[in-house]
């Protein structure tokens, strides 16, 4: 039998990587998917965009500020709000699809997918990108149309090599492996859970709870009575971590981080860890027993500990580079 999928390497901005290639279809043209339909023309859009380019018959991409007259090739652009029911032209659209994929806000695609599944051909796959699952799941019927949740765990200005993608797989048997295929082309990795509720477990801890200590830290800050600029200046190393993640989150829209915290419904019970164990780090200290706690912590990590100091060390070792090279350069100077 042969074999349709080899590796190939590219090189790209992060050096040489390993890929796989289709070279089935380079040679053939052959696509992955007919009609496909893209809800979203946003960051996290863009990304699916992407990943579809070259691999499916046509496109049409949805968006509230769409223009009609797009110029790509192969690409229409309708200008909807999927809100309102779905126009005429957009259902026809829509009934011919072989693929669907809605890179929405969370709750605008709680309240658009059952108008979807009802418009969308039995057999065709549909694909969200919402940050929340659970809200989705009372949607998927095993006699439905295919679906593959799938959520990037990293911004879509970043490059997605080697970054992950955690998928769900739920309604219809289908092509769900057809699409986790077109994201593994692109270097992403691709971890598969069980259901909704896994999911929606792990982002609370992965996300809802790392932003919400976060933002927590970053509001203790700006009450302190030190400016910004003050504190970035002296700041110790995990003190500028935190405030490089700060400076990167404010300068996102806030829906990207307050969906996860309303909408996750495990988000709730990871903050009020976040308030207990604080609390529970000061008593500790006062009895002089905290070392409990970085026993407890480095007992958790594991064999994950080792690697991930090292990484932190070579993080920690960029954030004073500059700096050391400018002092070299100043003392040149004088000399």
């Amino acid at each position: 039998m042969e074999r349709e999928f080899e590796v190939g390497w590219y090189v790209c901005s992060h050096g040489l990587q390993n890929l796989p290639v289709d070279w089935s279809a380079l040679l053939t043209g052959r696509r992955a998917f007919g009609p496909a339909v893209l809800f979203g023309d946003g960051g996290v859009g863009k990304l699916m965009r992407s990943v579809l380019a070259g691999r499916v018959e046509s496109l049409t991409i949805v968006d509230l500020l769409s223009s009609d007259n797009g110029s790509d090739d192969n690409v229409l652009r309708i200008a909807a709000d999927v809100t309102n029911p779905i126009e005429h032209r957009l259902e026809s659209v829509v009934a011919s699809a072989e693929l669907v994929v809605c890179a929405l806000p969370g709750d605008t695609l709680v309240a658009f997918l059952p108008k979807l599944i009802a418009a969308v051909p039995t057999w065709a796959l549909i694909i969200d990108t919402a940050s929340v699952k659970s809200p989705l799941s009372a949607l998927w019927s095993p006699t439905g149309p295919s679906i593959l949740s799938v959520n990037p765990m990293f911004a879509p200005s970043l490059s997605p090599v080697g970054r992950r993608v955690l998928a769900v797989t739920a309604g219809r048997p289908g092509r769900q492996e057809d699409f986790l295929k077109l994201l593994r082309r692109k270097g992403i990795v691709v971890v598969q859970l069980a259901d909704a509720d896994e999911h929606d477990r792990l982002v609370a801890i992965t996300q809802a709870g790392v932003h919400a200590a976060t933002l927590a830290y970053g509001l203790t800050l700006a009450a302190a009575g030190f400016s910004g600029e003050q504190v970035a200046e002296l700041a110790p190393p995990p003190c500028r971590q935190q405030l490089m993640l700060l400076a990167r989150m404010v300068a996102q829209p806030s829906e990207v981080y307050e969906d996860i915290q309303r909408s996750n419904p495990h988000a709730e019970h990871i903050r009020a860890g976040l308030a207990e164990n604080v609390a529970e780090i000061g008593r500790l200290a006062t009895i002089k027993n905290l070392g409990s706690a970085l026993s407890d912590i480095a007992d958790w990590l594991g064999n994950a500990g080792i690697p991930l100091a090292e990484l932190c060390q070579n993080v920690y070792e960029e954030f004073t580079a500059p700096a050391a090279m400018r002092t070299v350069e100043s003392a040149g100077s004088d000399s």
